[in-house]
C-alpha cells in the first residue's frame, strides 16, 4: 500500500472512531493500534528522502571535483597553446602557418592596447571620472587613449602595444 492510501485510510479510520464519541482512553488506545501502519510508511519514505538527499551532496561534490579537474585541463591546454606559439616565434614560421586537414596554426597579431607605464604621468583628460561610491578612484580610459594614439598623439605614461596569440581555425 502506498503512503497516500494509508494516510487516506488512517483518516477515514479517525473520523470513524470520531463518529464513536468514545473516551478519551479507549480513543487513543484504539488509534494506536491502527497507527502501526501508516508510522512504518512515514518512516520509510523519509529515510528514502534522506537517501536521496544523500545522493545528491554526493552529486554535487562529484560535480564540484569535475569542475577543478576541467578547470585544471584547461589551463594546461593553455600552457601548450602558448609553448607552441613560443616555439612557432622561434622558429619563424612563416604568415601561412602550419596546415592539417584539421585546422591551421598561425600566429597572429592581437588588436592594440594600452599598458599603463606610470599612471601619475597620464594627463588629467584622459581619466573617466568615477561612477558614485562602488567605484573609489578614477580609471584610465584606455579606449580613449587608444583612439588618440592612432592619430600619432602620444600619451604621456602610456604605451600602444600588440601582442600576438596562437590562432587556430
Amino acid at each position: 500500500m502506498k503512503l497516500y492510501e494509508i494516510a487516506a485510510q488512517h483518516a477515514a479510520d479517525i473520523a470513524q472512531l470520531e463518529a464513536l464519541d468514545l473516551d478519551d482512553q479507549t480513543f487513543a488506545d484504539t488509534l494506536e493500534s491502527i497507527g502501526g501502519d501508516l508510522e512504518t510508511k512515514v518512516t520509510s519514505t523519509v529515510a528514502f528522502a534522506l537517501t536521496l538527499d544523500a545522493e545528491a551532496d554526493a552529486i554535487e561534490k562529484a560535480a564540484e571535483r569535475m569542475c577543478d579537474r576541467a578547470a585544471a585541463v584547461r589551463a594546461k591546454a593553455e600552457r601548450v597553446r602558448e609553448y607552441v606559439l613560443a616555439c612557432m616565434k622561434m622558429a619563424r614560421v612563416p604568415k601561412e602557418g602550419v596546415k592539417c586537414p584539421y585546422f591551421v596554426v598561425k600566429v597572429a597579431l592581437n588588436n592594440p592596447s594600452v599598458v599603463v607605464d606610470d599612471i601619475k604621468k597620464v594627463p588629467n583628460e584622459f581619466f573617466r571620472l568615477p561612477p558614485p561610491p562602488p567605484m573609489p578612484e578614477p580609471t584610465v580610459d584606455k579606449k580613449r587613449i587608444l583612439e588618440v594614439a592612432k592619430s600619432g598623439v602620444e600619451v604621456p605614461g602610456t604605451r600602444v602595444v600588440r601582442t600576438e596569440r596562437l590562432s587556430i581555425k
